[in-house]
């Protein structure tokens, strides 16, 4: 199988075609490569140090890694949806590719595509781009021609290289267009020779880490200055000060973990709107009465307001609408009610920006966290798995420490002790689901074990909650 594998990588099988018969035996090459990639992006990384035709166990831990290991970025609009998503290597690994060889380069491009295949890329995307980073190398990986056209954008790096064979690589991605591809570029720097290149590209991505201001405009001037109407991707913000400069550059798209990311919080939000909320939710997590309930309610017009437009919408499917508080309140029941008022409690108040993209992640981990707890976890738990991811970015939302964001709220003490401190019986499965969120290959590996999970059957889960989230409405505003 692993020797299957490695071919596969190589390009030496494609679509079932061995090409043993067409090319010389350079076994000792691609595995010198192969383990090279491996130092890279370790796909046999809970292997033995052996060479790649292992035993049975190297084979099963090797095709095991090689699922997980993309990373799956979030890049959102000006309006601070999520507008697609990026796969790639991590920042660190994609440096250290940045001067492998050329064989490296397909070899690492063959297995970001096959692995973006098998997450079946059509049901995650609907109306969302996939942006795929790839190299000038692979422009004949032949792979390349099944991903989903229409919502793709394929990325390649800008190199002096490129400008050798620059006519047929032209012509390749012409034909890329012709299907129905968009094209990205990275890096861009002004060249003798790169003119066409940037008249082929609708988007320009531009790292903005670690990078002092003047050399991102002078990137965005070069930009400027050869081209027109090109759609603009801030790469890797790291910090929300960054996000709020970029903000104010000519970026169309923003990219980086910028939104879940904790701060040095200058003061709380617990505002007004959000303190009924919560109060609403404890209500109901005790029991209150119906009567108690709507009571609450009815001290806020708008909150009424919008629960019965929830419960009255199309999407409710009710054959006669509810006239009252205490009529949608009996319609919707207590699970779902409370389900519902978490999902308030992002955008009640004072709405920031980031807040509907942050209540996206948070509604990711919450269906990953119940998904992950299925087969062992009782109704009653599911329902604490749920709330424990849904609550997990409850303290960047509220810009508090954890412990002082659950104050007002009357959980149950597993979900406070996962939350606060990362124990107990939900901790574990709110870890799968955040090391799924950022594709850590090792922890995905390591709690999947501890949980007795398929490593397939996680990455399903994780795309189930991804098209879950995206399926949602924008949510009870």
């Amino acid at each position: 199988m692993f020797d299957r594998l490695r071919n596969l990588f190589s390009g030496k099988e494609i679509n079932g075609a061995s090409q043993a018969d067409k090319e010389p035996d350079r076994t000792g090459q691609q595995d010198a490569a192969f383990q090279q990639l491996n130092q890279l992006a370790p796909l046999a990384e809970y292997a033995s140090s052996s060479a790649p035709a292992g035993n049975s166990d190297t084979q099963s831990a090797s095709g095991e890694t090689a699922k997980s290991f993309i990373c799956r970025e979030a890049v959102l609009n000006h309006e601070q949806r999520v507008a697609g998503y990026e796969f790639r290597l991590n920042k660190a690994k994609r440096d250290r590719m940045r001067h492998s060889s050329d064989s490296i380069h397909r070899l690492y491009d063959e297995v970001l595509i096959r692995n973006v295949m098998m997450m079946n890329i059509d049901r995650l995307l609907g109306h969302r781009i996939a942006f795929i980073p790839l190299s000038f190398h692979s422009l004949d990986n032949l792979l390349i021609e099944h991903l989903p056209a229409s919502n793709t954008v394929l990325v390649f790096e800008c190199s002096a290289d490129m400008l050798k064979d620059a006519q047929s690589i032209l012509s390749r991605l012409q034909e890329f267009r012709d299907l129905g591809f968009r094209i990205g570029l990275s890096h861009y720097a002004e060249k003798p020779g790169m003119q066409p290149f940037l008249d082929f590209a609708e988007f320009m991505l531009i790292d903005v880490s670690d990078r002092p201001l003047p050399d991102i405009t002078t990137e965005l001037n070069a930009i400027s200055r050869n081209a027109f109407s090109k759609k603009l991707v801030a790469q890797d913000i790291e910090s929300l000060e960054m996000f709020q400069v970029c903000k104010k550059l000519p970026f169309t798209f923003f990219q980086g973990s910028f939104v879940t990311r904790r701060e040095k919080w200058e003061k709380p939000r617990a505002d007004t709107g959000r303190l009924k909320v919560l109060e609403l939710m404890n209500q109901v997590r005790r029991n209150a009465e119906i009567s108690e309930v709507a009571a609450l309610f009815r001290q806020d017009p708008v909150l009424s307001y919008k629960i019965l437009r929830y419960i009255n919408s199309p999407a409710g499917g009710l054959s006669k609408p509810a006239a009252t508080l205490e009529q949608a309140l009996l319609i919707l029941g207590q699970q779902q009610l409370y389900r519902w008022l978490t999902l308030l409690l992002f955008v009640s108040g004072n709405v920031e920006e980031l807040d509907a993209a942050l209540m996206e992640n948070a509604l990711v981990r919450a269906r990953l966290t119940e998904l992950l707890g299925t087969e062992k976890m009782g109704a009653g738990q599911k329902e604490d798995l749920f709330v424990t991811g849904m609550f997990s970015l409850l303290d960047v939302l509220l810009r508090l420490p954890m412990s002082q964001a659950l104050e007002n709220l009357q959980l149950p003490g597993a979900v406070a002790q996962a939350l606060i401190a990362h124990e107990g019986p939900l901790a574990p499965y709110l870890e799968l689901a955040i090391a799924c969120e950022e594709f850590d290959a090792k922890k995905i590996a390591q709690l999947s074990r501890l949980l007795e999970l398929d490593v397939d059957r996680v990455n399903i889960n994780h795309i189930d909650a991804l098209v879950w989230a995206q399926s949602l409405d924008a949510g009870p505003a």
